[in-house]
């Protein structure tokens, strides 16, 4: 904690030097401080930060281990396939647990806020949302995991597999990555229905309690065109579903009234026909 009034680019170059010494380095809570305030040039900022806790204590996150094999995994990834793959270990742990989880492909979010008047916007690169989660033994270093993929992911080819494994000495983290999920069709995943060109977001965000969501298309749809709205919470969860009408068709925005929601963060899916096409994230505070 600071002892007074700091400066924004400091602290960050401050706290981004003591993340990289915590996870990266694996240095405990007071060495990773002191190297961090001495390696930036604002000195006179960092010298306000104080740490209160115990400086020895380390905060070691599992080690990535690129022995792990996993193997029989397809060169693409579509949606509504069961997918089965066998995870060899080595010799690096023995019988234990695995907690395994697959997540759809990364999209870009915008952040808008308002201040004084003046409106700011942060563009970023955001995880894809898990979509399977479990835990698996692990014997002698090995074990199977199968799952089905939904419609409904964020398809592209940023998805991912994360696999943590732990035995009574050893523990660790092992990726498949890059992961491509695609539509059945025989497209990949830049092959997008037409008809549809993207999510461009909702305004007011954050809200309370509720906001408009507005999406573009790039042809007239007819209709009987299935298209909706999915909305869903930070554990993956499908909270609301909104189906899209003529009239919101025609100008592009379908209203979300979040009265009955608790506060938080909430992604919503554009869902066409059944696939997913575009996610972005809001904040809902109450």
């Amino acid at each position: 904690a600071a002892s007074r009034s700091t400066y924004g680019t400091a602290n960050f170059l401050l706290f981004k030097e003591f993340y990289i010494n915590i996870f990266i380095e694996r240095m405990n809570l007071g060495t990773a401080l002191l190297d961090a305030k001495l390696d930036i040039s604002a000195i006179g900022n960092s010298k306000l930060y104080h740490l209160f806790g115990d400086p020895l204590f380390f905060f070691l996150p599992p080690e990535s281990d690129n022995s792990v094999v996993i193997q029989d995994i397809p060169e693409i990834f579509y949606t509504n396939s069961e997918v089965s793959f066998t995870v060899d270990a080595s010799a690096n742990i023995g019988n234990g647990y695995s907690d395994v989880l697959a997540l759809e492909s990364e999209y870009e979010i915008t952040y808008s806020n308002t201040m004084d008047g003046d409106t700011y916007t942060v563009d970023y690169t955001k995880s894809g949302l898990p979509y399977v989660e479990d835990f698996v033994d692990v014997n002698s270093g090995q074990f199977v995991f199968d799952f089905t993929i939904p419609e409904n992911v964020n398809l592209g080819n940023t998805g991912k597999i994360v696999c943590y494994m732990q035995d009574d000495e050893n523990e660790f983290v092992s990726y498949y990555y890059p992961m491509e999920l695609a539509l059945p069709n025989g497209g990949g995943s830049e092959e997008l229905p037409e008809n549809v060109t993207m999510l461009k977001g909702n305004y007011p965000n954050p809200f309370n309690p509720s906001t408009t969501i507005s999406f573009s298309f790039t042809t007239e749809l007819t209709e009987n065109t299935d298209i909706t709205i999915e909305i869903y919470n930070t554990k993956g969860q499908l909270a609301d579903q909104l189906q899209i009408a003529n009239e919101e068709l025609r100008i592009g925005k379908v209203v979300w009234n979040a009265e009955e929601f608790s506060s938080g963060v909430y992604y919503y899916k554009l869902v066409f026909a059944g696939k997913a096409i575009d996610t972005k994230k809001m904040l809902l505070i109450k």
